[in-house]
């Protein structure tokens, strides 16, 4: 489930189409995989770029998708 949001997600980040939606399932997955390092005992330094990315995604949701996106209005 993570590969596939990740990738069709990806796609849909770069294309513009469905921009929220995709970032809100990417915050999701990143906040899975940030707790998964967290309990395999990697502590934050193993978790730090899941984290990243997470903050990233979120920030995106509020940026939005841009001048060029294919759903532009």
């Amino acid at each position: 489930m993570a590969a596939a949001t990740e990738t069709f997600g990806g796609f849909l980040l770069i294309v513009g189409l469905f921009f929220r939606p995709a970032c809100i399932l990417l915050v999701f997955t990143m906040i899975i995989a940030s707790l998964v390092h967290f309990a395999k005992g990697d502590g934050l330094q193993g978790a730090s770029h899941a984290i990243e990315m997470g903050i990233v995604f979120f920030s995106l949701i509020f940026i939005g998708p841009g001048r060029y996106s294919v759903d532009k209005k």
